[in-house]
């Protein structure tokens, strides 16, 4: 709001004009405060779902290798694979 009070307004206009641009203030404020917020939570929330992925991915692969492991184990010596 970059509107002047006019030269002819009196002390109540001006407090009336001064409470306005305070509210919106404050209203403007809390907007970024939220917004800075909801950025910060959704940053964690992009950083626990890249950790948890990438746990999945160490489980899969290492199921995968005990897989293998026991079938290693299971095959006779000079037996064809």
């Amino acid at each position: 709001m970059m509107q002047t009070v006019p030269v002819g307004a009196d002390g109540s206009d001006r407090a009336r004009f001064e409470h306005v641009r305070l509210m919106m203030l404050e209203k403007t404020t809390a907007v970024v405060a939220i917004s800075v917020a909801v950025l910060a939570l959704a940053a964690l929330a992009t950083v626990f779902l890249i950790f948890a992925g990438h746990a999945a991915t160490i489980r899969r692969v290492n199921a995968t290798l005990v897989e293998i492991s026991e079938r290693l184990k299971q095959l006779k010596p000079g037996e064809p694979t």
